[in-house]
């Protein structure tokens, strides 16, 4: 006979790593040394997507910490996985800034690589362009320096923030000889400020050039 009333059993909640709580109390207590030990830990007994997932949150870990050579270790590991790009843009951001620490600029503007697409999350591409004008004023270069903080101010919805942008692109700009602005870039927002850099060079400064 049929059996009334028997419903299948459900199958048991997953398992939930008992460290990944604990990782995010000791980040929440300031112990990136600890998280990022932990992370690790997880990263080595996960699957291969979940594994680049652990590694990168050590990394990211390790460099609040201050642990370079952990850093370094890490993005190693990370270099022969698969990345998807957010993550690659994250395992990117971190060895640019390894770079940085090591006071190679240069390497870190290889190491950070192609700008992010629309595609990415407005964070993400904030976290590139910021990287990318630390990187251009550690190489002394005004112009390229500018020129991120210009696509960092078009992704910002903070007007506190966007204000004291639109000065240090200013600032930049107006430090510039007049030929350094001749050349008019083809992007159009760049051309803009350029324009108005050049602007103030001649007729000097309006508050009203700020929006």
């Amino acid at each position: 006979g049929v059996l009334i009333g028997c419903t299948p059993k459900k199958p048991p909640p997953p398992q939930v790593d008992p460290d990944l709580a604990r990782a995010q109390q000791l980040i929440q207590l300031g112990d990136h040394a600890g998280a990022a030990a932990l992370y690790q830990g997880i990263a080595n007994r996960s699957d291969l997507l979940e594994r680049q997932e652990y590694l990168l949150r050590a990394a990211e870990q390790a460099r609040l910490s201050g642990d370079r050579d952990l850093q370094g270790e890490l993005l190693l590991r990370l270099s022969a996985l698969p990345l998807n790009p957010p993550r690659d843009l994250r395992r990117r951001l971190l060895a640019a800034d390894l770079a940085m620490s090591d006071q190679q600029p240069d390497r870190a503007l290889l190491e950070l690589g192609a700008e992010p697409d629309a595609s990415f999350s407005r964070l993400e591409r904030k976290r590139y362009y910021r990287m990318l004008a630390d990187i251009q004023a550690a190489l002394d270069d005004d112009l390229a320096e500018a020129y991120a903080l210009i696509d960092l101010e078009a992704l910002s919805l903070d007007p506190q923030e966007s204000l004291q942008l639109q000065r240090q692109i200013l600032e930049l700009l107006t430090n510039l000889s007049p030929a350094q602005l001749a050349p008019t870039p083809a992007d159009p927002q760049a051309a803009g400020w350029q324009e108005l850099a050049a602007s103030i060079q001649t007729f000097g400064f309006e508050s009203s050039a700020l929006r």
